[in-house]
């Protein structure tokens, strides 16, 4: 009788720890694959799997945080290579750009099986993960944004798996790839969310402000990624060539917005200028970006334009124009640069880095400025998302 007791126990505590032990039993994988919208990229009739990932992968995941659960994504067909997507967080972005990874491998019709891992900015458990996928076969490993492809650089460039970024900035403003050799001769083949800077200003000054003499860039002094590849880029660009146009820096405090945002903006449009000869260029910062409707009072009928196609958005908060490099293309030329490398066409060492050759232009008519300032007709036909004078959408929807 004591025995049996005891064998019902044990079955008890045995069965109790199953059900909390990390598992595909102790997750619901929706909450990822809604956030994905997977559905949007499925063929008719055809089903993608997704699960939690092996045991193997479960290290160190809380299991009330569905988040951080690494998640399995397949469709009904046999896999012939495995993808780890790699990132330090979630975000919309990262969502957008991991969509359209997967669509564009299964639109060229190579079974790829996918895992998604969010370390949560342990590089402990990054290091972790890498270690897993070069002992779970996996072929290649995608480098989720800016955070993630840092600490990759760093700590596995030479490593033993290829690698693509995606959703990170651009490698050579970030000191991670020499500008003279324009790739990374290891196991790293970087893209880049930002266009070349004299494409940008062929872009406002050959293509649409013909006119333009000063250029206002507003930019977060507390983000170097910022002022490395948006602002640094541009002033050298300026000084060096002889395009006719004077650099005005805006840095700004958020400590001190009457000194070091207002204050300045309303200095650079003291003068009544032609609506084409300035313009405030505001970077990609979120920070300044939650700012938008204050820097759009202060520019005063100037146009307010970004590097940044993901500061276009309905109604009147937001920026006026975008032209650069939205996460979609982004993330498409990353699909290239992955399915390249997996079907040996190309080694990650000699791909050069990957750079949008036409930028994405994005545009919102509520926050034309008043008067005549007149957008190129090609700039209608080459927009990937307009809004019109309501704010409402009339073609795309920025990503």
């Amino acid at each position: 009788m004591n025995k049996i007791k005891a064998f019902t126990l044990i079955y008890l505590i045995v069965s109790t720890l199953a059900l909390t032990l990390p598992s595909a039993y102790a997750y619901e994988p929706s909450v990822i694959c809604e956030r994905l919208k997977l559905t949007s990229i499925a063929s008719s009739g055809e089903s993608i799997g997704c699960k939690a990932a092996e045991a193997d992968w479960m290290f160190g995941v809380d299991i009330d945080q569905h988040q951080m659960i690494p998640t399995v994504i397949s469709a009904d067909r046999p896999s012939k290579a495995k993808i780890l997507i790699l990132s330090s967080t979630w975000s919309s972005a990262y969502d957008v750009s991991s969509r359209i990874i997967i669509g564009e491998f299964r639109s060229r019709g190579l079974g790829v099986e996918f895992i998604l891992l969010n370390y949560q900015g342990d590089i402990v458990r990054a290091k972790k993960a890498i270690d897993v996928a070069e002992s779970m076969g996996i072929d290649l490993i995608v480098s989720m944004g800016t955070a993630t492809t840092d600490f990759i650089t760093d700590y596995y460039a030479g490593g033993r798996l290829p690698v693509v970024t995606s959703c990170s900035e651009d490698p050579i403003s970030m000191n991670w790839v020499n500008s003279t050799i324009n790739m990374s001769l290891n196991n790293i083949a970087y893209t880049s969310t930002r266009i070349g800077v004299d494409t940008q200003v062929a872009y406002l000054k050959d293509k649409f402000l013909t006119k333009l003499r000063y250029i206002a860039i507003i930019y977060d002094g507390n983000n170097p990624n910022f002022i490395n590849t948006q602002v640094k880029p541009l002033e050298r660009y300026l000084v060096n060539s002889d395009v006719d146009i004077e650099l005005n820096m805006i840095e700004v405090d958020f400590d001190r917005l009457d000194e070091t945002l207002y204050g300045p903006m309303q200095r650079f449009n003291r003068f009544p200028p032609r609506i084409d000869e300035r313009i405030f260029l505001v970077t990609g910062s979120s920070n300044l970006f939650s700012m938008i409707e204050n820097i759009n009072y202060y520019a005063n009928g100037i146009p307010v334009l970004s590097m940044t196609p993901s500061h276009v958005i309905a109604n009147s908060l937001s920026v006026f124009m975008a032209i650069g490099v939205s996460v979609k293309s982004n993330a498409k030329l990353a699909a290239d640069y992955a399915y390249r490398i997996i079907t040996r066409q190309s080694l990650p060492e000699t791909m050069p880095v990957g750079i949008v050759s036409t930028p994405d232009i994005a545009i919102n008519f509520q926050r034309k400025p008043p008067g005549n300032l007149k957008v190129p007709f090609n700039y209608f036909e080459d927009a990937f998302v307009i809004f019109n004078h309501d704010g409402v959408a009339v073609r795309g929807a920025v990503k």
